[in-house]
């Protein structure tokens, strides 16, 4: 339709066979509907003109009837000025959106509106949306359905295609009316869409805290966010950890206060591209230190010497006063280290401290008992006695309080007695 110079275009009917529709071209100002062009029936347009096409090569009938009510009258106009239907123009493809970008199991609505020629050279634009054949080129990626409508799948890019078939040129039989298509013709269009997606951040399941001293505390999370080029933002959304590198694809996870339960602490990056945002979220637990978990425990009774002399003592052997030497026993003992909610602390590298009370009891005086540190999430430690009382076949009784540390945090303190027969560790 013309009116005022403008031209409004219905580029969206389709009729059944033998269907017979009214069009109101008074509603149609009214209402004030933008077209696909985002023009307007001017809302002071009192004439104008009205063309129609088809672009099928079935029969078509098209009338306009003009009715002045107040001269209580109704007037009809019909015309053709050819035989054949409206002729496909290549390249006149109107694809929308040139180019997308969505989120795994979101859509996007698509529009093809390609123009054809009428017999009298007028330029119509047809919706072709849900009558052209759409396509998706990687279908793990996205898919599209027949109305256009396509959903991401995956993190990735896939193009999404039209295929409008017509016919560039008829060949008219004026003998009774015949049209053939003589040039058969295939409008295509299509744009890339983009399905925003990014990993679960990979990274370990719990950090442990750091009290005092040197330890670890931190990790890095890291995560692939699809299609490449967009950005990334990492998020706490606990105080019981801090983040660096935030704006990268790795970030550096610290702990700063114990969880009160497990899987209480997420870590979410967001990816961005084309700005569309994806993200995923982990939830770890900040482990502090708290207990040992015996884990082995065995006794040699001749598994250590006691060798005369001077030197570094090891578990193995140690050193006492005077010429002569003897086998003690030896008890060894691992621990796994665990955490508030007596979890194995595993696959971490912590600081370990062993210290003893002043020894007291018989023979506490010439007693000494050996300390040891390392590191690791495990506890081994050896126990021994070594003393010239016990040599001569006399007794001793010392008594001490052994405390273990990792990472700052005290997680046993175990009451001790050796004698020259045995050691008892909390009374065992």
């Amino acid at each position: 339709m013309t009116a005022n110079d403008v031209h409004y275009y219905l580029t969206k009917l389709r009729l059944n066979p033998h269907e017979t529709r009214m069009i109101d071209l008074r509603q149609l100002r009214d209402a004030q509907v933008p077209d696909y062009k985002n023009n307007l029936i001017p809302a002071q347009a009192t004439d104008g003109s009205v063309n129609w096409i088809r672009i099928d090569n079935v029969a078509v009938m098209g009338r306009l009837m003009v009715i002045n009510r107040g001269a209580g009258m109704a007037s009809n106009y019909d015309c053709c000025t050819g035989f054949c239907p409206g002729t496909l123009i290549p390249g006149s493809m109107d694809f929308t959106p040139a180019s997308a970008t969505v989120a795994v199991a979101d859509g996007q609505q698509y529009h093809a509106t390609v123009t054809y020629m009428e017999p009298n050279l007028v330029e119509d634009p047809i919706d072709q949306t849900d009558w052209g054949v759409w396509s998706s080129q990687y279908t793990d990626v996205a898919t599209v359905n027949d109305t256009a409508m396509a959903t991401g799948v995956a993190g990735g890019t896939s193009t999404i295609s039209i295929a409008v078939n017509g016919c560039s040129q008829y060949i008219t039989y004026y003998y009774g009316g015949a049209c053939y298509c003589y040039t058969p013709a295939t409008e295509p269009g299509s744009g890339p869409l983009g399905v925003v997606s990014v990993t679960t951040p990979n990274g370990p399941g719990n950090i442990p805290l750091l009290l005092s001293g040197s330890g670890p505390n931190s990790s890095t999370y890291s995560a692939t966010g699809t299609p490449s080029g967009g950005t990334y933002s990492w998020t706490p959304t606990s105080s019981k950890v801090s983040l660096s590198n935030t704006s990268s694809a790795t970030a550096t996870v610290t702990s700063v206060s114990a969880s009160v339960s497990q899987n209480d602490v997420p870590i979410t990056v967001t990816y961005t591209f084309g700005g569309q945002p994806a993200s995923s979220t982990v939830v770890i637990t900040v482990s502090q230190p708290t207990s040992l978990k015996v884990s082995t425990d065995t006794t040699n009774p001749t598994g250590h010497s006691c060798v005369a002399g001077s030197g570094t003592p090891s578990c193995s052997q140690s050193y006492i006063p005077g010429s002569t030497s003897y086998s003690s026993y030896l008890r060894n003992r691992a621990y796994l280290i665990q955490d508030q909610f007596s979890n194995w602390m595993s696959g971490w590298n912590m600081t370990l401290n062993e210290s003893y009370t002043t020894p007291t009891g018989a023979c506490a005086s010439t007693a000494t008992l050996q300390t040891g540190s390392g590191s690791g999430d495990t506890v081994t430690d050896c126990f021994y006695f070594c003393n010239s009382t016990c040599q001569s076949g006399g007794s001793c009784s010392v008594s001490s309080t052994q405390t273990v540390t990792v990472n700052g945090y005290s997680v046993a303190a175990n009451s001790m007695n050796f004698t020259c027969s045995g050691v008892t560790i909390n009374g065992n």
